[in-house]
């Protein structure tokens, strides 16, 4: 096993390169990564001070990976050469050519002379590692004095944090990538430059940065990846007129009915579902209407009276809804799916918005940042199952169901004789 070498002709390193290609494949084309690439604000200074400490505290005593490499990624280096230099020390120290010094040589004011020539034959090796001609040889000797010069001599050993740094830059930045992507999505939807939100994905990056978080805390791998039948996040809505038209159908069609006052429609939809502040106070009121009985009928005056109690936000008026009532139009799968989509689109925006909150407070903790994510994600599958009115299906059950139906054969006594054409 060989330590990455990198390209000097300004190729991405194999750090970056990975990063990049998982970047490009989650965004769509190069052009669409580079845009959700920029849109991440850039670490802060001191991240990139942890990120070249927690190198040189290696390079110093390469044993100290055993306190990280479980959960620090090459990918998680902000600078891509500090990834490659991680990687390389990874896979040199797994081949023995790398020597660690005693702990208490590296308090000392002055290094003894052995000391010295430990940490220095390191950092060669590292770099002859790297290097690929004169020109990287002189990036990366330089890059290893830096990053020796970046990791502050203690009595107590500190590159377990500077690691957790690392690790929370690392997870702010991806958390704020998948929304500036979400939000890219409903810019160019219509060029199909960005590639669709992958939900198996991810929930399981989400879950994967959850389980690094709690073995960098020593509690080990607690969460398993749950990846039932997700439902992808439509990238558009439908235009708005053909909203507002669909949701008046499914406002007409509960007072409409006189008998049960559409349960079905009422245990589906949410206010927040409806496009308009008038339309989700009126689906507000429908609910309290029907909240002592479900199915009941709804009536339109107590509907334009609960509206009235809603402060600042008023829905139809009763005129409105008597004629609606009176006159319904039809409520098809087209309607269903068309308030469905646009509400899915709406709560989609609404998790890249929390995302985006929670990875920019940097006063939030990055658990807490982490955890957010998740709950926004959850949160928006299960509005995503409840709109669209069908449970989670299991990869089993799916091959069931999409079973082709057997043809019947006759009877023995019935089937044809004679030789087949």
């Amino acid at each position: 096993m060989t330590a990455p070498a990198p390209n000097t002709t300004g190729a991405p390193s194999s750090a970056a390169g990975s990063r990049s290609a998982a970047a490009a494949g989650a965004a769509g084309t190069p052009a669409a990564a580079a845009a959700v690439a920029a849109a991440v604000p850039q670490p802060s200074g001191a991240t990139r001070h942890a990120e070249r400490a927690v190198v040189g505290a290696l390079l110093r005593r390469p044993d100290r990976l055993r306190d990280v490499r479980e959960w620090l990624r090459p990918e998680d280096f902000a600078d891509p050469q500090l990834g490659q230099a991680y990687a390389a020390i990874e896979s040199l120290h797994a081949q023995g050519r790398l020597h660690s010094v005693p702990e208490d040589e590296l308090v000392r004011a002055e290094f003894s002379a052995e000391t010295r020539s430990t940490i220095i034959g390191n950092a060669l090796t590292v770099k002859d590692a790297l290097a690929d001609g004169p020109a990287g040889s002189a990036r990366y000797g330089q890059l290893m004095h830096d990053v020796l010069a970046a990791a502050p001599t203690s009595a107590a050993p500190r590159h377990h944090r500077y690691a957790h740094i690392v690790l929370e830059g690392s997870f702010r930045r991806q958390i704020e990538q998948r929304a500036v992507h979400m939000r890219l999505l409903s810019i160019s939807a219509a060029s199909g430059e960005v590639a669709a939100i992958d939900p198996a994905q991810l929930r399981h990056d989400l879950v994967q940065m959850s389980n690094r978080l709690s073995r960098a805390s020593g509690f080990g791998t607690v969460n398993a990846v749950d990846q039932p039948d997700l439902i992808p996040i439509p990238a558009t809505s439908p235009p708005a007129n053909l909203v507002e038209r669909a949701e008046k159908r499914l406002i007409a069609a509960v007072l409409a009915d006189l008998e049960h006052g559409r349960p079905d429609l009422r245990e589906r939809f949410e206010p927040r579902d409806f496009s308009t502040p008038e339309h989700a106070s009126t689906w507000r009121a429908i609910l309290a209407v029907g909240n002592t009985e479900l199915a009941a009928p709804i009536d339109p005056i107590l509907v334009a009276f609960e509206t009235e109690k809603i402060s600042g936000n008023p829905g139809l008026d009763a005129e409105e809804l008597l004629a609606m009532s009176r006159k319904p139009a039809p409520v098809n799968d087209a309607t269903l799916s068309t308030v469905a989509q646009a509400a899915l689109y709406r709560h989609g925006q609404e998790m890249a918005t929390t995302m985006h909150a929670a990875a920019n407070d940097r006063g939030r903790p990055i658990r807490d940042v982490v955890d957010t994510a998740r709950s926004a994600e959850s949160q928006l599958q299960r509005d995503a199952k409840r709109l669209t009115g069908r449970p989670a299906q299991t990869p089993l059950t799916r091959v069931l169901d999409d079973a082709p139906t057997p043809r019947p054969h006759p009877p023995a006594e019935q089937q044809p004789r004679g030789r087949l054409r």
